[in-house]
């Protein structure tokens, strides 16, 4: 990579090049699962599970992207509201303009 910025999709792409999403089982949730991939990176937290608390320590630590090998859920929450669990990754992660990009299965 070179000094120059960095978008969350370009992130995204060089992952998924070392890591192809078509090499994930069929029933996973890999690749960008939160956010959108035009945001200039500001920094990246690198996690084993997605959770609110990974969240929110990217969040602390000026950072607008979470990687993690865990996605925030394999079953989509019905709601997405503030709390435990997944429902409440997805809820801090578009609180605090948060990416989650995880790289499981694949």
């Amino acid at each position: 990579m070179s000094s120059r910025e960095l978008t969350v999709g370009e992130l995204l792409d060089a992952l998924t090049d070392r890591f192809p999403i078509h090499w994930a089982e069929p029933w996973d949730r890999g690749g960008l699962v939160v956010g959108g991939t035009n945001p200039r990176v500001t920094g990246a937290v690198v996690a084993l599970d997605a959770t609110a608390e990974a969240v929110e320590r990217a969040h602390s630590s000026g950072a607008n992207v979470l990687v993690t090998h865990h996605p925030p859920y394999l079953d989509v929450p019905e709601r997405i509201l503030a709390g435990p669990g997944p429902a409440g990754t997805v809820e801090a992660a578009i609180r605090c303009g948060i990416a989650i990009i995880s790289l499981h299965t694949n």
